[in-house]
């Protein structure tokens, strides 16, 4: 009662369906129920709707009752919240994700960066041959220019990536 937000008297009498969160569950209950009828002991899963409308996930570890002549007599379950276990795994699985990409556009920028170096020393080397054109020392100035902004763009990367500056 009180993991759903209800009071006993609320609960009482009702169906367990209506505190189902998804409506295809109605059918697992059933064949929950339908299990215990027949001496079988499980745990699963189990998405309930609290009182205020969100979602409450529980482990469900149900046993059969039988009674002395050996007949099923109804059934007996303890629900462990899991709540709080599946947003933490939900949060481990986001930030798995976010290393993997990190690590991934770490490798472009690496990768990326030492395509463009020599470029650059190119570029640079050019531009001290005293003989060159002053239409190809402006194309070797704006190679220069754009490689440097490139450059600049995989620092800012980097820092992001792993929040340094750098």
């Amino acid at each position: 009662c009180q993991m759903l937000g209800y009071s006993e008297e609320e609960m009482y009498g009702r169906n367990p369906r209506d505190f189902f969160m998804e409506s295809e569950k109605a059918r697992h209950w059933d064949e929950a129920v339908a299990r215990r009828q027949k001496g079988v002991k499980e745990d699963y899963d189990f998405l309930f709707r609290c009182k205020d409308g969100s979602e409450l996930r529980v482990m469900v570890s149900a046993a059969p009752l039988i009674d002395a002549s050996g007949t099923f007599a109804g059934s007996v379950a303890v629900m462990t919240d899991l709540t709080q276990r599946h947003a933490f795994e939900q949060r481990s699985r986001a930030e798995d994700r976010l290393d993997v990409t990190a690590t991934l556009l770490d490798g472009i920028a690496h990768h990326f960066n030492n395509k463009m170096q020599p470029l650059l020393n190119y570029a640079d080397l050019s531009l001290r041959d005293p003989q060159i054109s002053s239409q190809t020392r402006g194309y070797l100035e704006g190679i220069r220019c754009i490689g440097e902004s490139c450059q600049e763009m995989i620092s800012q990367l980097r820092s992001t990536l792993y929040g340094t500056h750098g």
